[in-house]
């Protein structure tokens, strides 16, 4: 911004020298031989040098690129300067007029507007202007510089909102961690008690209950997706035909909504390297929005697709014929629980768990909207993507399922801070017929170790004081071999220490919440009784 300050101040003292044509009266400046060579620099640039006479306010001078970048007809501009007025957008007039007469008085001006083209398309432009003084030291013109910022703000925004939806993500991480515990306790205790021969009317409602549950797990599983906390398996796949299957999935929605699709591949190389279900995954997602919009506008639609290489990536285009996205929605589509839908239509998470997964890919989401027309949501994904390690399974349950729960007899150690969780772990494996213990925290479980072995031990990983990965790592220094033993519980997949932790180990990963179907499953893994 500084540098274009000098070049406004030097613009300044350049176009003060310029003298009026006396054959044209209102028509451009008939420089002399003096300012040829500033002609030529002002002729070749991207943005557009003007100068203004205050009273009567009319142009005097506008590089020719001028009608590019305000989109109107320079020789109206000439004629009546008033005309470079209409083609501003709507809400930013007021602001324009006003910032003009306060120039008027200073010589200053310094304003971003929005100037709707002759296509319809929105473009940013800023402007800035520059005092210029006759020779008795009073303000009788203004020069000044004018560019279309449009790409640089857009990316600057996009800056900004991957900035601040990565904080929401790291909420989101934190939150999900904080409800994954009540839920892991909901769950076992009303799976605990359906299994008790109660009378069916309150069989009926522990369904309920637990039906609840397992709807606030997929909740929360979408926010640790938001918070791109799993690892993409990444496969080369024909874009063509990946297309078409997305579309398949959409295909009776589409019929019965009255909706048209295009698709148009313009790729060198046809394949491109995803993963195809998390893709799917983001496809599904912003169809569906496109879908609704177009459906409550009109009842119908048509919704293109495009993919296309540029710059070392493959850029995905959806776009649709629906009403657009208002500006003062427009920052907030991929927060997540945000939504213009009816209550009941939606949760809000489509497009944040999108946003979460195209981040995992190392690549862009973004939405464009003039908040007229359709709203085009461009992805962007390199083009080449290094290995990636598998994730591990996102749903709770172990990695690894036995064919066979645990049948004999086994010596637990459980180790959580969470009281109620603990009890009916405790609990659970007790009617199994296990011998279980139980502790609060990693010092209470490592006391117990000093003078018992056990067949396998339960451990969450954050706990007050010390904490599951401190227990782990004292553990495996004195006996690697009961180490080995342990099971982690975990309602925070989604913290990166955690995962940088877990990665490396063989260990089993039970993801809160879980079932008692999950702790036979892993106890029988671990001690030999089921297969891995």
């Amino acid at each position: 911004m500084a540098t274009a300050d000098r070049i406004g101040i030097m613009l300044a003292g350049a176009l003060a020298t310029f003298k009026l044509s006396t054959e044209r009266d209102r028509a451009p400046l008939a420089v002399s031989e003096s300012d040829t060579r500033f002609r030529q620099i002002a002729d070749s640039i991207s943005g557009v040098f003007w100068l203004v006479e205050l009273d009567p306010r009319r142009l005097l001078y506008a590089s020719p690129n001028a009608e590019e970048v305000w989109d109107s007809p320079l020789a109206d501009t000439y004629a009546d300067f008033g005309k470079i007025y209409r083609n501003i957008h709507p809400e930013d007039r007021e602001m324009i007029q006003q910032g003009s007469s306060d120039a008027d008085k200073t010589g200053y001006l310094d304003v971003e507007y929005r100037i709707i083209k002759r296509d319809g398309s929105v473009r940013w432009i800023h402007s800035r202007g520059f005092p210029v003084n006759d020779t008795d030291g009073n303000l009788f013109r203004m020069s000044g510089f004018a560019e279309d910022i449009t790409d640089r703000k857009t990316e600057l925004e996009r800056i900004a909102e991957a900035g601040r939806l990565l904080s929401v993500g790291e909420l989101a991480s934190g939150v999900a961690h904080e409800i994954n515990n009540p839920l892991a306790a909901i769950s076992l205790y009303s799976e605990s008690l359906m299994s008790q021969g109660l009378p069916n009317p309150v069989i009926n409602d522990l369904k309920v209950i637990s039906d609840q549950g397992k709807r606030a797990a997929t909740i929360v599983r979408n926010l640790l997706q938001f918070a791109k906390k799993s690892s993409p398996e990444i496969a080369a796949v024909d874009a063509r035909e990946f297309i078409e299957r997305c579309l398949a999935l959409k295909n009776h929605d589409f019929r019965v909504n009255n909706i048209s699709a295009s698709t148009n591949v313009l790729l060198d190389h046809p394949e491109i390297a995803i993963d195809e279900q998390l893709m799917t995954q983001v496809l599904l997602n912003i169809l569906s929005n496109a879908e609704h919009a177009c459906v409550g506008a009109h009842g119908r639609g048509h919704i293109s697709i495009s993919v296309q290489e540029t710059g070392g990536s493959t850029r995905i285009n959806i776009s649709d014929d629906g009403p657009g996205i208002s500006a003062e929605n427009l920052g907030k589509v991929f927060d997540p629980f945000f939504t213009t839908k009816e209550a009941g239509c939606g949760t809000g998470l489509g497009l944040s768990v999108s946003y979460g997964i195209i981040a995992q890919l190392g690549g862009s989401l973004w939405a464009e909207s003039d908040g007229v027309s359709g709203s085009p949501f461009q992805i962007e994904v390199p083009s080449t993507m290094g290995e990636r390690l598998a994730e591990p399974p996102s749903d709770s349950g172990a990695a690894g399922r036995p064919d066979e729960p645990a049948i004999s007899p086994l010596r637990l150690l459980v180790v959580d801070d969470e009281p109620d969780l603990r009890n009916i772990i405790v609990r659970l494996l007790e009617r199994r017929n296990h011998k279980v213990d139980a502790a609060g925290d990693g010092d209470e479980a490592w006391d117990r170790l000093q003078d018992q072995s056990y067949d396998c031990i339960m451990l969450d990983l954050r706990m007050a004081g010390t904490g599951g990965q401190e227990l782990f790592q004292r553990l495996n220094a004195a006996d690697p071999v009961m180490a080995g033993k342990i099971i982690f519980l975990t309602g925070d997949m989604a913290n990166s220490s955690t995962r940088s932790f877990l990665d490396p180990l063989a260990n089993l990963v039970l993801q809160k919440p879980i079932s008692i179907g999950d702790l036979e499953q892993a106890t029988a893994v671990v001690t030999g009784n089921g297969q891995k």
